[in-house]
């Protein structure tokens, strides 16, 4: 399993608000008693400093008066200036900060070395920044080469942009950078037969295009690979001392004829060359006849270099370093001096020094170059030890460290000139350091050990930031330079770090691996903290879910994009693994690497536990299928996993038993459900299983072993590709085997596919394949590559089955138009493959559209329609979750600040539409110039009459002028401001006095004033101000405002008719009641001289009355 860990130092960032100008100072003022913010734990006083203070301190320290001039602040006065201009820190922190600008001790500082001090801390943080980020690579990808033997090493040649390998056989390999092999060649000496023959190292010479190749039979060829044609060996070294074993190449930037070729071999000693004119020639050729034809390969003895035969090259230095074989060799150019290692214990690592170059006028120095470069030899050597010696090692130029591959697992920074011990140790491999590499860009250092262990270290802390295990290709231990034996089988290994491009090249024997990293997105929106993993949408509330692997879940509304709650650690500190929804979407199901699925309501409430864990077995779902009565997980069991839904009572629940086991011979990764009764499986050996829910029986079993592409790719290859060894046999066969993969499974609910071409399952994996299956027939129907040199896709179909979306591990994302693939329906000439597979369709669905969707891998997707707009759900491991349409274009990123509003499709069309006439306009136009230029022109007949006096008017007689005026005629013309005409003020004399329009008037003289008329109160003031005492008697009575007031409105028009009708009816009611009243009373006086005896009629009816009274 492979594994990558990373522990990254953070740094806290506070803000801090900023000032709003520039402050005053005058050193004679004392500071103000502020309140001090507190310091934040952060620190550093220069940290929070922002570009308003340091535009601030600035104009401070400018003082501008009679002239320009920068004041010098003391102590006290530097701690006076930042406590009135900042106010973010202490007086203790202003000191500390004088006393790091003042380090001459002067007692002053001016606004240049503050300056200076703050540009040194401000690239401090950037390098301490690029030191602590960790890289994130994608998926390692296998690189074809045409190598059958080991692989020596991987360089590139800038000036072609070609990367150059070449293997141990003699097979040198130009790729270009899409890593597609250009040109191959195959090398050759006359020494020694060519099954004798090696090859040890090779070189590139960047400056003049050529590549120096070491053999095992004791010299070194330099092809040209800068023409055209076919590669051509243009010298060779022969009878050199020994077999080179190691080789490395140094030119002048400055000057591109100085270069240095040196190369150790395998006694040991260090030899180098040097080339005075490598730009025009590597070694001159001697004078021939005309008629006698030169050979094109000059060859170049050793002992004529040493004698100085060849001007061009009259330099060479030879050292005894090592008492074993030298792994490497480096010429140092900043340090005039060859470093080489070995895996011997005394001279571990043995840097060899050159006398320097003596001081002389350049008169003298052009006469005596040549006797003055041919004294120079190693003066000394210095010796490092090092516990089983070195495997590798690397130097930095910047840093002044060499940094070595030790054999006893260690990792060693060393000082060149201090040899007693190593400035910094890295411990933490299991196993010998076979290769070590410094990034200069991150200041970081990669380590690759013979356990096939990637660690990336920070040089500075020296701590290990990143390990990389288990995704590398498996075989026997790793080493970098050793002879195969028969009994012990290994794995020669070299790596090569191009950092323009950030790309990691290994090479494990034959077989060349890349491993790219991925690009820094600076300011994207995190859906996340951590790699979101999986994501479903409900379609009754509108709601989307996601999960990340820090096992957190998250609620959004599409509509807008608004996070509505979280809930942080769901699964513990397990990771969240996938999602399902139940089909009334009251439920949701999650699965994480625990073994456990629980499920929730969409209010964050969880209910129940399935515990798919075995006992001594953990179990890592992978997906979740949710039929009527059942819950099925896969990903970690051969056979089916099932919950029954009538036995959920209790919180933990353990997994029933599935009738019939033992279908699948290896573990089932993806599940769907075909209605009616149907449940599908795919296992990771590709194997499909079609189940009957009622009775759990496998009614059919479909299987693509011999994939149509993997056929045309293996005819296409070659006669060399298909000689292969035992073991290159077996690991092709476990290549196939992976290759076949189902992923994921999806049901297409629409069709009926009875027909024999029709197909209603589509299945995707490894290697990019989609295939489309017929349920009822039980056979493969089509299949295409949807996505090249991907290891694996993923996919979703739309909820009417007419678009399909895949997505691979390079965040592309793909639509493809399926409504009419695969329906039985097709014409005679859709492609397919006749023969074994029966008419297999392999050409590809309409693609409607594809684009970068994220910048990592896609991990999940999914189907959604809003507004009657088709969308799209993608979750990546770049920790943000997006929403697109079919069409590719962006509509939000879930946790961005801005909210936004998902356009009905009608106002999407007609925006289409307005856009596609304002293109059909614009398409006119240059027509319409074309046309006028074409047309028959004659010279006006006043230029040829007065061709003097005549003169062209630039906007009425050419192109330009007259659509730019028929172009302002279409513009909204604007209001221009009226003009006084006939004004007398305008066109005044000068004498007259310019006193405005007023002057225009006609004013006449003012007439006399007369008094005015006093007020009545004035003249009166007795009948107005006297008291009330002396009032007279009041008169008659005013009369009363009912008498005099006179309504305007009757009754009848005032109150509505049924309060009148019932005004009446008690009125008569009253005049009867009244009247019956009267009469009684006259009977009774009428009547009372004669009494009645009791109980007569007269009597009771009286008593009637009264009582109804």
């Amino acid at each position: 399993m492979s594994t990558i860990t990373a522990a990254t130092p953070t740094d806290d960032v506070h803000a801090y608000p900023q000032d709003t100008g520039p402050v005053t100072f005058d050193s004679s003022t004392q500071p103000k008693k502020d309140i001090k913010k507190p310091v934040p734990p952060d620190g550093k006083l220069e940290s929070r400093l922002t570009t308003k203070d340091l535009e601030a301190l600035q104009e401070a320290f400018n003082f501008k008066g009679d002239s320009y001039e920068r004041l010098c602040l003391n102590r006290d006065q530097f701690v006076q200036a930042l406590s009135i201009i900042l106010n973010k820190g202490t007086d203790e922190e202003y000191e500390e900060l004088f006393d790091k600008i003042d380090i001459s001790k002067e007692g002053s500082v001016s606004w240049d070395q503050l300056a200076q001090h703050m540009l040194l801390q401000f690239y401090e943080r950037d390098d301490k920044v690029k030191s602590t980020q960790l890289p994130q690579w994608r998926d390692i990808r296998m690189i074809p080469a045409p190598h059958k033997d080991v692989i020596q090493r991987v360089d590139f040649l800038r000036s072609s942009h070609k990367y150059v390998t070449v293997s141990r056989e003699g097979t040198i390999s130009l790729m270009s950078t899409d890593l597609e092999v250009s040109r191959t060649v195959r090398t050759s000496s006359d020494a020694c037969k060519q099954r004798d023959l090696w090859v040890t190292d090779f070189v590139l010479l960047q400056n003049v295009s050529k590549v120096a190749v070491g053999f095992t039979s004791k010299e070194i060829a330099f092809y040209d690979i800068s023409s055209k044609s076919d590669f051509s060996c243009q010298y060779r070294v022969q009878d050199l001392d020994a077999s080179p074993i190691c080789l490395d190449y140094w030119y002048n930037p400055d000057n591109a004829n100085e270069s240095v070729l040196c190369w150790g071999d395998i006694k040991g000693r260090i030899n180098a060359l040097f080339f005075l004119s490598a730009a025009i020639n590597l070694f001159e050729r001697q004078s021939s006849p005309t008629e006698d034809k030169q050979e094109t390969t000059l060859i170049v003895k050793l002992k004529d270099i040493k004698r100085g035969k060849f001007k061009n090259s009259n330099k060479f230095i030879s050292h005894e370093a090592h008492t074993d074989w030298a792994r490497q060799v480096k010429y140092i150019s900043s340090l005039e001096c060859f470093i080489s290692c070995a895996t011997t214990w005394d001279d571990s690592l043995v840097i060899g020094w050159i006398e320097k170059r003596t001081t002389v006028s350049n008169q003298v120095m052009s006469v005596k170059r040549l006797d003055e470069t041919d004294t120079r030899k190693v003066q000394r050597i210095s010796a490092f030890q090092v516990h089983q010696g070195i495997n590798a090692f690397d130097y930095h130029e910047g840093l002044n460290l060499i940094a070595t591959a030790g054999a006893n697992n260690h990792v060693c920074l060393w000082n060149p000139y201090v040899m007693s011990k190593p400035s910094g140790v890295l411990t933490g491999h299991v196993a010998p350091v076979i290769q070590v590499l410094f990034n200069l860009t991150r200041s970081q250092v990669y380590s690759f050990s013979k356990d096939k262990v990637l660690r990336i270290w920070d040089v500075q802390l020296q701590v290990c930031m990143q390990r990389l295990a288990g995704i590398f290709p498996k075989g026997p231990e790793a080493f970098t330079k050793k002879l195969y034996t028969a009994r012990q089988p290994s794995m020669q290994t070299r790596v090569y770090m191009q950092e323009d491009r950030n790309r990691l090249f290994l090479t494990f024997n034959n077989s060349l691996s890349l491993i790219e990293m991925k690009a820094e997105v600076k300011d994207r929106v995190l859906s996340h903290d951590r790699s979101v993993t999986s994501v479903i949408f409900s379609w009754q509330l509108n709601q989307l879910l996601t999960a990340c692997q820090g096992s957190n879940l998250s609620f959004w509304l599409i509509d807008t994009g608004q996070r509505l709650r979280q809930t942080p650690n769901a699964h513990g500190d397990a990771e969240i693994t996938t999602l399902a929804n139940d089909p009334a979407e009251s439920r949701f199901y999650s699965g994480g690497t625990d073994g456990i699925v629980r499920i929730w309501d969409w209010n964050g409430h969880m209910y129940h536990e399935l515990d798919c864990n075995r006992p001594g077995v953990s179990a890592e779902i992978s997906q979740i299928l949710v039929l009527k009565h059942s819950v099925i997980a896969c990903g970690f069991s051969k056979d089916i996993t099932v919950f029954r839904t009538n036995s959920f009572r209790d919180i933990r629940i353990k997994p029933g038993e599935w009738r019939e086991l033992d279908q699948h011979r290896d573990d089932i990764l993806a599940a769907a459900y075909c209605a009616p009764h149907y449940l599908i499986t795919a296992s990771y050996d590709g194997m499909i299983a079609v189940w009957n829910i009622s009775s759990e029986v496998c009614t059919r079993q479909m299987r693509q072993r011999c994939s149509t592409m993997r056929r045309q790719a293996s005819s296409s290859a070659g006669s060399g590709e298909r000689r292969r060894s035992a073991r290159s046999d077996r690991q092709q066969q476990q290549d196939m085997d992976s290759g076949f993969t189902i992923s994921r499974l999806r049901v297409l609910a629409n069709r009926k596919a009875k027909a024999k071409q029709a197909a209603n399952l589509v299945s995707c994996g490894a290697n990019g394949i989609v295939r489309f299956w017929n349920l009822h027939q039980g056979c493969l129907v089509a299949e295409f590559l949807a996505h090249k040199q991907a290891s694996s896709i993923i996919m979703d179909s739309s909820p009417q089955s007419d678009y399909l979306a895949t997505a691979d591990g390079n965040g592309c994302l793909k639509v493809w138009h399926i409504a009419e693939y695969c329906t039985g329906k097709q014409d005679q000439s859709v492609q397919r493959q006749n023969g074994d597979d029966d008419g297999l369709i392999i050409e590809p669905p309409s693609l409607e559209t594809e684009w970068q969707a994220h910048p990592d891998q896609i991990n999940d997707l999914e189907f959604a329609e809003r507004q009657d707009r088709l969308l799209i759900l993608t979750a990546s491991s770049d920790c943000s979750v997006s929403l697109w349409d079919i069409l590719g274009n962006l509509i939000g990123i879930f946790g961005q600040e801005e909210h936004w509003k998902i356009e009905h499709l009608s106002v999407i069309l007609e925006r289409l539409e307005r856009e596609k006439e304002d293109h059909e306009v614009l398409e006119a136009e240059p027509q319409k110039v074309q046309q006028v230029s074409q047309s028959n022109w004659q010279p006006d007949e006043r230029a040829i009459a007065d061709p003097n006096g005549y003169r062209v008017t630039a906007w009425n007689s050419s192109l330009l002028g007259s659509s730019y005026i028929e172009a302002a005629k279409q513009k909204r013309q604007r209001r221009q401001p009226e003009v006084m005409p006939n004004l007398p003020f305008l066109t005044q004399d000068r004498h007259t006095p310019s006193i405005g329009p007023f002057n225009n008037l006609d004013i006449a003289s003012f007439a006399e004033a007369r008094d005015p008329k006093p007020p009545d109160f004035v003249s009166n003031p007795d009948a107005y101000f006297r008291d009330r005492d002396h009032l007279p008697p009041a008169g008659e009575k005013t009369p009363v405002l009912a008498e005099t007031l006179k309504a305007a409105f009757d009754d009848r028009s005032l109150f509505p008719k049924y309060i009148l009708d019932y005004e009446s009816q008690m009125k008569k009611y009253q005049n009867f009641a009244t009247n019956t009243k009267e009469k009684d009373k006259g009977e009774i006086s009428a009547k009372g001289s004669q009494p009645s005896a009791p109980g007569t009629a007269s009597h009771g009816r009286s008593d009637l009355r009264s009582k109804k009274k």
